[in-house]
């Protein structure tokens, strides 16, 4: 079985269980947050190449909101998440009892809180499960289209990476659903390091 092959079932299966992982502290520090309880589906997670990753995240034409976070130390990479409009109006609901305008200052400090945490959890989970050290970087915000998002997104570690971590989950607090991606890219050295430690 080779480590290069993007379908391959061991690397999906330790994928699968650090987003479960990683979600699931997420939720734990977003409810003590808000104060309120907060659920998440399981994520589904792949692992995919450059190419193919805009196809599964939608429309590089729809407006979205992002929160980046570059990591750093034995596992080098970024990792960002992605709310499309209505998810982030959904959070705006749920969190300040009102709708606000993407453009509000306020509103994007929310959104980088709540992304930060959900990115922060996933990058938390890969250290611990790998025993690695990875230092995270503070967290940036953007609003813009998905298309120019993710350009950003690979300008700034996907140069020479060929493989996407992506994982789909959405959050409902109370009676609001909020649908967001987490799209993680190692560097290759990183991913080599990952596999390697799995024995692939």
């Amino acid at each position: 079985m080779s480590k290069d092959d993007l379908s391959n079932p061991v690397i999906l299966d330790v994928l699968k269980e650090l987003a479960n992982i990683g979600t699931g502290h997420a939720v734990t520090a977003l409810s003590s947050m808000i104060g309120k309880f907060v659920g998440i589906t399981v994520p589904e997670v792949y692992l995919e190449s450059l190419g193919k990753v805009a196809n599964i995240l939608g429309d590089p034409a729809e407006e979205v909101a992002a929160v980046y976070v570059g990591y750093h130390g034995e596992l080098d990479g970024g990792a960002m998440v992605i709310f499309d409009a209505s998810s982030t109006h959904g959070l705006f609901q749920a969190l300040m009892g009102c709708d606000m305008d993407l453009s509000d200052p306020m509103g994007l400090s929310l959104i980088q809180e709540v992304g930060n945490i959900l990115v922060g959890s996933f990058v938390s989970a890969l250290a611990t499960f790998f025993g690695n050290t990875i230092l995270a970087e503070p967290p940036g915000v953007a609003v813009d289209m998905l298309g120019a998002v993710l350009n950003v997104l690979l300008a700034e570690v996907g140069q020479h990476a060929d493989r996407l971590i992506v994982a789909k989950t959405t959050i409902s607090i109370e009676d609001v659903n909020i649908r967001g991606w987490i799209v993680d890219i190692p560097t290759p050295e990183s991913f080599k390091r990952i596999t390697e430690k799995l024995g692939l």
